[in-house]
């Protein structure tokens, strides 16, 4: 866990912003600050509520994002945003809270493992997801990918626990893990797809498909 402490750590200090970092950083400060959730609508809020936790010690400069489209609108006040104010110390601050998620994804990992196979497998496991360069390269970002990670698995072995061993407790995990497991991330209907086929004795082939309403010409 030291090393991929490091591994987030260090880029998190050196890597300049991401596409998109600047507008969930500001869409999570305006959440906090403004109680407006208008900002970055697409995206849960979770994630950016916690990357921005570390920002509300700091005396920052705040603007309003520009009145045009919301998309483009976030991406150009998260812009503004940051580099109106001490963009290096926001982005290490904001990427160190969000890597909580990896270093949870981690520990769950080893959990996982060493409960389903043995704690050597557990170790293993925990060895290779310290190793795994996607994990390495979005681990520390303040993005949503990690957030899904970790609930998505939550809810697999939340699951798993309960079938072995039936109760209460473990019956409230897994009602509750795909509750939070939503909140990260909008692609919440092709996972709750693979979470259905993991339950299901039919083929993920035989799901369909919901009926969405088409937009009128």
């Amino acid at each position: 866990m030291l090393i991929l402490l490091i591994e987030l750590i260090v880029p998190a200090y050196q890597q300049s912003a991401t596409f998109d970092e600047g507008c969930h950083t500001l869409a999570g400060y305006t959440y906090w600050t403004k109680g407006d959730f208008g900002i970055n609508p697409e995206n849960p809020p979770l994630v950016k509520l916690l990357a921005a936790v570390p920002l509300l010690a700091m005396p920052l400069r705040y603007s309003p994002p520009p009145q045009i489209f919301f998309k483009v609108s976030c991406l150009a006040g998260g812009k503004q945003f940051l580099y109106s104010n001490n963009a290096d110390a926001m982005l290490f601050r904001a990427r160190m809270a969000a890597a909580m998620l990896t270093l949870l994804t981690g520990l769950l990992v080893l959990a996982a493992a060493a409960e389903m196979f043995a704690p050597t497998v557990g170790l293993l496991a925990l060895i290779l997801f310290v190793f795994e360069p996607n994990l390495i390269a979005h681990g520390s970002l303040v993005t949503t990918d990690m957030g899904m990670t970790l609930f998505l698995f939550a809810t697999v072995y939340s699951f798993y626990r309960y079938v072995k061993h039936p109760s209460v407790a473990r019956l409230l995990l897994t009602v509750y893990a795909p509750v939070l497991r939503l909140l990260p991330n909008t692609r919440r209907y092709y996972c709750s797809q693979f979470y259905c086929c993991s339950r299901s004795r039919k083929p993920c082939s035989r799901m369909r498909t919901p009926n969405l309403p088409r937009a009128e010409d």
